[in-house]
């Protein structure tokens, strides 16, 4: 009953939050998301801008397909809320269940999911759209259904397809799939052809239809690693990691959190020692896992991909108390019980001002922006307003640009997620003034007054002229230009 009561409290909270956000373009991920969404979409013919992201996304396709599957897409982006927060849940009462069988006790569960179901990081991953619940929810579920080593073919093969679609959410999840069939050779070796081609039907199939994938992050990082160095790209990595970890619980990353995570760390390792010796699935998973982020040639994302394996994570550090021969055994489980409750804690005041500021004034013309970060976890209302005007300028920009730019025609920007989702024509960066042809691809481009204005500056052509601009109090945040034929 308690478990009841708290998914549904958890499922509320998440809905009610997420409820206000109805934007998207700015993290970039989640605009594809939805193009990819329309594209696939059995219920409405995609446009050309959804087509284009279609032929062109590196983002693997299962998530995409199932917000497609319920309706979601471009405009229906509460439908795509919903089936996130679904997920989101789904995937907590997985991770209650995998807590509940390592630890031996359903109360450490219970407090993961209430951890995971306050972390601020996860509210605003929900007022966005991300693969990361769908993966959470596959993963966990996945691994439920092995993680007590059954002797049947049946869990085996329930955790090869989801460990299967994993990976065509998410490339990391690939990990998951050496996992299982370390597992399988070691434990199950019959089982070793049929847990195979289940596991990579997925992909194959992805493949065979020409989406992204696994091979697409190899590409990127080949290419990370002429511009800089492996040695440069594992040490962001190292060091986004950390705070990535920090930030799924606190958002200021105050001291404080930073102490008692290095001090729960040593019991991490010795949960996570103990399941690696005795060859669990989830530590070889978890592993597999850390290892290929370390690698990700993404360190800027380290929170976003380091967030669905933080409850195996916290798992292990209440798996190592509980195994802690120094400490008495009638202190073992209140030990790990406490590790829940103070990241509990942790998470709960950093989250409740982001519930808080959901209820600040805002102007009507600004409400669809309400539950987004640059509102949510800015603490100054007026600094916070700024910005959301900037924002909806930057939109109202992509927009008008629907009206005035052909059907057959594409826009340059260094913002192709934002002004493809909000202009529907094709948009992509202009390639330097060192590799152009004679004439521009595109006849139009989109400037942004922001962080990419310098860069994308250098790379107008001449013979241009200005068709529409949006301005904030006088300050030029938005431009279209044409280029002459």
């Amino acid at each position: 009953m308690c478990a009841w009561l708290l998914s549904l409290a958890a499922f509320a909270l998440h809905l009610f939050v997420a409820s206000h956000a109805n934007f998207a373009g700015f993290a970039a991920d989640d605009a594809l998301y939805l193009m990819m969404a329309d594209a696939l979409s059995p219920y409405s013919q995609p446009d050309v801008a959804a087509i284009y992201v279609g032929e062109v996304s590196h983002l693997p396709p299962f998530y995409p397909f199932l917000l497609a599957l319920v309706g979601a897409g471009s405009e229906q982006i509460d439908i795509a809320h919903v089936l996130q927060v679904v997920l989101f849940i789904v995937g907590l009462g997985a991770v209650m269940a995998v807590a509940a069988r390592v630890i031996g006790n359903p109360w450490v569960g219970i407090g993961l999911f209430s951890v995971f179901a306050l972390s601020p990081y996860a509210l605003i991953l929900n007022t966005q759209i991300w693969s990361e619940f769908c993966f959470i929810a596959l993963c966990y579920g996945g691994l439920l259904a092995v993680i007590e080593r059954p002797k049947e073919f049946a869990p085996f093969a329930i955790a090869a397809f989801a460990f299967g679609l994993l990976a065509v959410t998410r490339g990391l999840g690939v990990a998951a799939i050496f996992a299982l069939i370390t597992v399988v050779i070691v434990e199950r070796r019959r089982y070793l052809i049929p847990v195979v081609l289940l596991a990579l039907l997925p992909s194959i199939v992805t493949k065979a239809l020409g989406f992204g994938g696994v091979s697409h992050y190899f590409e990127i990082f080949n290419s990370y690693i002429l511009q800089f160095s492996l040695w440069d790209l594992l040490r962001e990595n190292s060091v986004q990691l950390w705070r990535g970890w920090i930030r799924v619980f606190d958002r200021h990353e105050r001291l404080m959190t930073h102490v008692i995570s290095a001090a729960v760390l040593l019991f991490v390792i010795l949960g996570l020692t103990r399941r690696l010796r005795e060859l669990r699935i989830d530590a070889l998973f978890t592993v597999a896992y850390l290892m290929l982020l370390f690698l990700w040639p993404f360190p800027n994302a380290m929170s976003r991909l380091l967030f669905p394996i933080t409850p195996l994570l916290l798992i292990y550090a209440c798996h190592g108390l509980v195994g802690a021969l120094w400490i008495p055994r009638i202190a073992r489980l209140p030990a790990a019980l406490s590790v829940t409750l103070i990241f509990s804690a942790i998470s709960l005041s950093s989250s409740a001002p982001l519930v808080r500021n959901v209820f600040r004034e805002l102007p009507g013309e600004l409400a669809y922006l309400r539950a987004s970060g640059y509102w949510l976890e800015v603490d100054d209302p007026a600094q916070a307003l700024a910005s959301l005007r900037r924002r909806h300028a930057l939109i109202k920009t992509a927009k008008v640009a629907e009206t005035i730019v052909p059907y057959d025609q594409c826009i340059y920007s260094l913002r192709p997620q934002l002004v493809m989702f909000y202009a529907r024509r094709p948009s992509f960066g202009a390639a330097p003034s060192r590799e152009r042809g004679s004439a521009p691809v595109c006849r139009y481009h989109m400037v942004f007054n922001d962080s990419s204005l310098l860069q994308e500056q250098a790379l107008l052509w001449p013979d241009r002229e200005v068709v529409h601009t949006e301005s904030v109090d006088g300050d030029t945040v938005g431009v279209l230009v044409h280029y002459s034929p």
